[in-house]
């Protein structure tokens, strides 16, 4: 007997009787200490092309490549025996799996060395050694699989290529597959088990649930998240994709400022936490922050954090542009979106540091996948229509109305009184929000182009979207995009690179002036008034006889006022790079960059005045560019490892994000001709209307730990240092801090045996640390602006203080606490969840106005104030029919928020001097407001109710009238539901949003009735009214010199808005594949969707949602949506 061996060469005898002797006394040892393969030698790859060679000659050939030794006895191996391989960097598992009989021999390694033994003196009590492959649906390998025993748990992970090996498991024993975003799967354990697939998750528990750097599953997740999925966001018709959240998911709210293409999209997740009112959460696309510098609009807040019927330009400044400049959320193509995941506590934000304070929403796009080539093609085209549906008075009762206001005024009738003095017929009528709102077109189209192999897959889409507006010219927002995702990754799987980029091209002519504003022309314009054309075409002005003076402003010239146009260029990339050092240690780093263009264009011309003054009008034509740049560099080391029922994820990185923008703007008049306003050179005159620049900077190091045993005991923990250049170098760090816990009660032995129905039951719960640097970029410096409204010293230019510094600015910091559970009952039937979350906001931001003797008006200082939000948040799901060919699924949520004012120290001085309403134990923005007694029925004149009760017609001091404190602003609760049928191919998907809120009452109640708002909507005929001394009445008289301000500062100016919209329905049928193989299709559905369909509301205005400002509500769309894949 004698011993063949690689690792050194001994010809002696007696050396090789020893080394047997060895080998013998060390098998048990080996048998014991071996039971796991390691997994840096399964790492290994070479390459082998040998014909007709020894097994010896093959295991020298395996040392020289990869330096391990191979041991074997002679007697129990034969390593003589003739083979030929090929292998092109191959794993070791695969060579060693392919030349060793796995029906007679088992191998192990220990450091450096392979032992080769016949398996009836391996195995114990027929135990094997397990091994296999795990990929997904196209083939690609899943990296980090867990594999384990379904009897005790133990288990092992698998490596970079989808492999793995487990020894010690009994035959037959049963194993249990699982990676996030792919159903389990269970296997019956076999020595070669080869190539296991798993499919993409059916059930919401186990779906891709994203964790800030990190993915998770809602099973395994600590934190209150929710995700949208592609399917969802396709069937919502929408220009910016947060819209397709709304009601969808419980504590967000989402309001559209207007129905305007682009315009700005408010967001708040559990509430306003701060004085300046500014909730807007920090959203993330493809691992590119939008911060709040390039999110259009966040600047025009108020502090119940609605947005202000105040002109939205570039980057948040005013710059004189309404309601059509949007934000750069609305330049993403809804089609290009896998996901969108909204995150709610400190577990899944605490990790994003100060920038989430108000919690995040992750953007995901969608990414190629390994596949034979396919075409996808979808087309939607349509109309919008105005939901705008007020009832105007007719000419009879306008006419009522107006001689009612001069009678009780005793005023006369003026020669300008055209609509009065019979100059204009008063037997004509026109419906003016017929004639200037008009339903138009919708077209969106979009091609993409996707497939790849396991090592390299792609997607290219093209897509163009034109919505005209509802106005009566020819106004539009054009969007051409352009979106490529690249995904690559080495033979081995160790490194892998991924590319996304995002273009997108707009063009936006909406007008400066909306024209449903309160107080607008179609509000002004009595129904009896001109037609808007002439009979040659051209805009009527109703010249009197002689001509030489205009009896009408015709609405259209208020179009050509100030046209509008703005152009944007919208680039966001990302390259995200991976390698894998060892079986569960990666190094990955993310460069991602956005670059946002804008040129807005206005001009006055001549056209939009009457004939007679176009000779003394001076033409103008304005251009503002705007650009923002943000990069960001994340390099991150993520560590996971999995022992005996234990799984550990580890994540270490750090940030490196900077902002720059820069604005400037030139103004040139005196054009010759209207067609001249755009060419400068054409100019007389020329003025720059101002420049800016600002560059914002931000650092972080962070780390994240997740931990779960068994899958039943989960723990989370996470904690970052920010840096930001907001605060002075005194103040410009901060740490941020989280820890979660969680317990799947339903995993425990007993709640299996005692409660069979309970299919899933979580506890959760978290607490962190965040903070806010939302305040302006340089607000610690002293800055100075030129001052460019004198006449420049000696011919220089000066300079004026602009903000006062304060060097001891520090962060906003916010406390918050999640408690909640998750369950699924009946065979998964019913969805639970019930979550509470309690934010506290501290060392809030705010201005403090100065006395004038300062110098300055305000300052930006830290108050002492403590702010909380709390919220219970409800959702539940039922699958109502689960029938084979008939499927009915119903989810709803619930939310019910509350807001208070807990402590501020320094309270009567910031009433005082800031002018705020702070109220200890109230919401903020509650409002002071007197007590409405109705009108005397002797003067018809609005009176309030003083401190003793007597009616008084005009308000005075707080301290005299009796007065009530009312939260007007915050929602006592908001709800969303959605409901979707399956028959065969046939399909219904419902969505409904319910918000239960106060708005004030329609403009005309704090206008003047009969003066200033000329033709009032039809309620305002039936109000109850003064009209004849003694009448009891809630509205005073009607006349043409008194408005309502006596109302307006009492509560009866505010009227219930509770409303229930059907956001969007989506009826589709998938055609048969008979019919779709035959013309070479892979699928297709044809179907239509509808946004905005109806609103329930008792509201008296036009929309609940944008209330009394009478702004253009949200459009209603219906289009035909034809999808094919080829």
């Amino acid at each position: 007997m004698y011993k063949n061996f690689t690792k050194f060469w001994c010809s002696h005898f007696s050396c090789i009787r020893r080394m047997l002797m060895i080998m013998k006394l060390t098998t048990t040892i080996l048998i014991s200490a071996l039971l796991q393969v390691s997994a840096a030698g399964m790492a290994q790859h070479l390459t082998l092309n040998k014909k007709n060679v020894s097994l010896a000659q093959v295991f020298k050939e395996i040392r020289k490549q990869t330096g391990y030794s191979i041991l074997w006895e002679s007697e129990k191996f034969d390593a003589n025996g003739k083979v030929s391989v090929e292998f092109k960097n191959s794993s070791l598992k695969e060579v060693l799996n392919f030349i060793i009989n796995s029906d007679k021999y088992s191998y192990l390694i220990d450091e450096k060395t392979i032992v080769i033994q016949p398996k009836d003196k391996y195995e114990l009590n027929d135990q094997i050694v397990v091994s296999g492959k795990v990929v997904d649906e196209n083939g690609s390998p899943l990296s980090g699989a867990s594999v384990v025993l379904k009897a005790n748990g133990k288990g092992t992970s698998t490596t970079v290529d989808g492999t793995f090996t487990m020894s010690g498991v009994d035959d037959g024993a049963i194993l249990v597959i699982k990676y996030i975003g792919f159903d389990p799967k269970e296997v019956k354990a076999a020595r070669e088990l080869g190539t296991i697939k798993l499919n993409l998750a059916t059930s919401e528990l186990d779906a891709v649930q994203i964790q800030a750097y990190t993915t998770t599953s809602k099973r395994l997740s600590l934190s209150n998240s929710v995700s949208v999925r592609a399917k969802e966001i396709e069937d919502q018709i929408v220009s910016n994709p947060l819209l397709a959240l709304q009601g969808k998911v419980a504590g967000i709210q989402i309001q559209q400022v207007s129905g305007n293409a682009g315009a700005t999209i408010n967001v708040k997740i559990q509430g306003v936490s701060s004085f300046r009112g500014n909730s807007s959460p920090f959203f993330v696309v493809d691992g590119v922050p939008y911060s709040s510098t390039t999110m259009v609009g966040t600047g025009n807040i108020n502090l119940w954090g609605e947005a202000t019927p105040t002109a939205l330009g570039v980057a948040g400044n005013n710059a004189g542009i309404s309601y059509g400049s949007g934000n750069p959320l609305s330049f993403l193509n809804p089609d290009d979106i896998e996901s969108i995941d909204v995150l709610k506590d400190a577990d899944a934000t605490a990790i994003y540091g100060s920038r989430a304070a108000n919690g995040a929403i992750v953007i995901t796009t969608k990414r190629g996948k390994p596949g034979t080539l396919q075409i996808d093609f979808s087309s939607r085209n349509g109309w919008n229509q105005a939901t705008f549906g007020a009832d105007f008075l007719n000419t009879e009762q306008y006419l009522g109305i107006r001689n009612e206001a001069y009678r009780n005024s005793n005023a006369v009738i003026s020669a300008t009184n055209y609509d009065l003095n019979g100059i204009w017929d008063k037997e004509k009528f026109t419906d003016w929000q017929k004639e200037l709102i008009k339903t138009t077109g919708y077209d969106d189209a979009s091609l993409s182009v996707s497939g790849g192999t396991l090592n390299s897959s792609y997607r290219l889409n093209l897509t163009g979207n034109r919505q005209n507006s509802a106005y009566a010219r020819n106004f539009r927002n054009d969007n051409i995009a352009l979106s490529i995702s690249l995904n690559t990754a080495s033979a081995n799987q160790k490194f892998k690179l991924g590319i996304v980029g995002n273009y997108l091209n707009g063009f936006n002519n909406l007008p400066s002036l909306n024209q449903t504003t309160a107080g607008s022309f179609l509000y002004l314009l009595p129904p009896n008034a001109p037609n808007l054309y002439n009979t040659d075409g051209t805009l009527n002005w109703d010249m009197d006889p002689t001509g030489t003076i205009s009896r009408f402003r015709n609405p259209l010239s208020t179009y050509l006022t100030n046209p509008f146009e703005v152009k944007t260029n919208n680039f966001t990339s990302n390259i995200t790079a991976s390698y894998n050092i060892v079986n569960g240690l990666d190094f990955k780093t993310s460069f991602g960059y956005n670059r946002l263009d804008q040129q807005e264009f206005t001009s006055n011309l001549a056209e939009s005045v009457a004939p007679t003054a176009r000779n003394t009008f001076i033409r103008s034509g304005s251009y503002r560019f705007t650009n923002t740049n943000n990069y960001i560099i994340e390099p991150q080391i993520l560590y996971n490892h999995q022992f005996s029922g234990h799984k550990l994820n580890f994540l270490l990185g750090a940030t490196y994000n900077k902002s720059q923008g820069e604005t400037s703007g030139i103004t040139g008049s005196g054009q010759s001709s209207d067609s001249q306003v755009k060419n400068l050179s054409a100019s007389s005159s020329f003025n720059q209307t101002g420049s800016s620049f600002y560059e914002y900077r931000y650092n972080a190091g962070f780390f994240r730990l997740d931990y779960n045993f068994k899958e039943r005991y989960l723990l989370g923990l996470s904690a970052r240092r920010d840096g930001s250049t907001r605060f002075g170098p005194d103040n410009r760090f901060a740490n941020f801090w989280s820890a979660a816990v969680g317990w799947i009660v339903s995993e425990e032995t007993l709640v299996k045996e005692k409660l069979p129905w309970l299919n899933f039951f979580k506890l959760r719960a978290n607490y962190g640390l965040t903070g806010s640097d939302g305040v302006g970029d340089y607000t610690f410096m002293d800055l100075y602006s030129a001052n460019t409204f004198y006449l420049p010293y000696q011919n220089v230019v000066g300079f004026a203080p602009g903000r006062l510094l304060n060097s001891k600015l520090q962060w906003e910091e916010k406390r918050s606490l999640n408690i909640g559970f998750d369950a699924n009952l009946l065979n998964n039937r019913v969805t639970l969840g019930i979550n509470y979350n309690r934010n506290r906001s501290s060392n809030l931001l705010q201005s403090l106005n100065l006395p004038v003797t300062a110098g300055f008006a305000s300052v930006d200082v830290n108050f002492d104030a403590l702010v909380q939000n709390t919220g219970w948040e409800y959702t539940i799901g039922v699958k109502l029919l689960a029938a084979k060919a008939f499927k009915w699924n119903v989810n709803a949520n619930l939310t019910v928020p509350t807001n208070k004012l807990l402590s501020l120290p320094s309270l009567d001085k910031v009433n005082r001097v800031a002018g705020f309403g702070y109220h200890i134990g109230l919401p903020l923005g509650t409002t002071t407001m007197n007590t409405y007694m109705g009108v005397n029925p002797l003067t018809g004149l609005e009176v309030l109710e003083d401190i003793n009760g007597n009616p008084v017609a005009t308000a005075g001091s707080t301290a005299n009238m009796k007065t009530t404190l009312r939260n007007l602003y915050t929602s006592p609760f908001y709800a969303g539901l959605q409901s979707s049928f399956e028959y065969k191919g046939l399909s219904m998907n419902l969505s409904f949003d319910f918000n239960k809120q106060l708005k004030p009452r329609y403009f005309f109640v704090s206008s003047r009735p009969g003066r200033d708002a000329y033709n009032q909507p039809e309620i305002a005929y039936s109000l109850n009214r003064w009209e004849n001394p003694g009448d009891i009445a809630v509205i005073q008289k009607y006349s043409t010199l008194l408005g309502s301000g006596l109302l307006t500062q009492t509560e009866a100016f505010y009227e219930d808005a509770t409303y229930l919209r059907l956001t969007n329905i989506a009826i589709s049928w998938n055609l048969p594949k008979s019919w779709t193989g035959i013309i070479g299709m892979k699928s297709s559905r044809i179907g239509i969707n509808a946004q905005n369909l109806f609103t329930l509301s008792k509201y008296s205005g036009p929309d609940p949602i944008t209330g009394p400002s009478g702004v253009m509500p949200p459009m209603r769309v219906i289009v035909l949506n034809v999808r094919a894949s080829f």
